[in-house]
């Protein structure tokens, strides 16, 4: 039996969210094994994006994989909590902003910029359980998070990790605006996926970027 392609695409949709789940998950481990190396600061902020990732993408996953099979009430509970944890990403980002040591000054702003931006979000999201919201923080906490490495490589704060935080901030906004292109829309592999495998190539650079390796 033929599937008809917007139930191709959406189990497509499932397969790439899930795959970067499962990497952003193994990443997560991987850099909280770091955490008594005397950086618990930097590798628990690492792990916490890693983690909000890979819980993020794994409820988007299982959206997209039982929207025509879950009641709408279910669909609708997984894609809000889908967008709450990917609010979660955008705090998380500005949390290992505010770990890169540029000065306690820059700390503590990074830290309460992110909390209030965090609170906000998920205030507006009563209102309107938008992606673009979610999609619009990350964004900031992208640019954010690039500016301070720069900065963090020009203080001499951080090393050659900070040029692979600004590559992965780099790809990930890149892959944020193909997706909002909307390429390839309507066929079974569309923007969303690619979006997901950019975002895979992106964590690995953040992996990178966090000391590992």
């Amino acid at each position: 039996m033929t599937q008809s392609p917007s139930l191709q695409s959406e189990q497509i949709t499932m397969l790439t969210d899930l795959l970067l789940s499962l990497v952003a998950g193994a990443l997560a481990v991987r850099v909280l094994a770091r955490l008594e190396s005397g950086a618990d600061g930097w590798f628990a902020a690492w792990s916490l994006a890693f983690g909000f990732t890979s819980a993020a993408a794994l409820m988007g996953g299982l959206f997209h994989g039982l929207r025509y099979r879950a009641s709408p009430e279910a669909s609708r509970r997984l894609w809000r909590l889908t967008l709450v944890l990917t609010a979660g990403v955008g705090f998380s980002l500005m949390v290992v902003a505010a770990q890169v040591g540029i000065s306690p000054l820059t700390h503590t702003l990074l830290l309460g910029a992110g909390v209030v931006k965090f609170a906000v979000v998920l205030w507006r999201l009563r209102g309107s359980w938008s992606f673009g919201l979610v999609a619009a923080d990350s964004g900031i906490s992208l640019v954010v998070l690039g500016l301070v490495a720069c900065w963090g490589l020009r203080a001499g704060v951080l090393g050659g990790e900070g040029w692979w935080i600004v590559g992965g901030v780099t790809i990930s906004l890149l892959g944020a605006a193909v997706q909002q292109t909307r390429v390839w829309h309507g066929r079974p592999f569309d923007h969303n996926d690619l979006f997901h495998l950019v975002q895979i190539v992106a964590s690995i650079l953040f992996f990178r970027g966090s000391g590992q390796w």
